[in-house]
């Protein structure tokens, strides 16, 4: 298997991104799904999000404010 072309990972990397198959995204999207069966309109976690992750969602209609306490990063996400 030859080298990949950067050109060609730069698509695979956003296809994996719009179509939500990250890790990351497949986690949020899971935690998401939990909060609207439980009836909430948001999602947080202590912790930070990719800034790749982050643009998705926003692009996506959800509001993502990603903030800091005592050194400790935070994300919310709400719909």
């Amino acid at each position: 298997m030859g080298i990949l072309l950067a050109n060609e990972a730069r698509i695979k990397t956003e296809e994996k991104i719009t179509q939500h198959k990250t890790e990351e995204l497949q986690k949020i999207m899971t935690a998401i799904s939990k909060q609207i069966n439980a009836g909430k309109f948001g999602y947080s976690y202590e912790g930070y999000i990719s800034p790749e992750t982050k643009q998705e969602l926003i692009r996506c209609g959800y509001d993502v404010y990603v903030g800091s306490q005592y050194n400790h990063g935070y994300v919310k996400i709400s719909w």
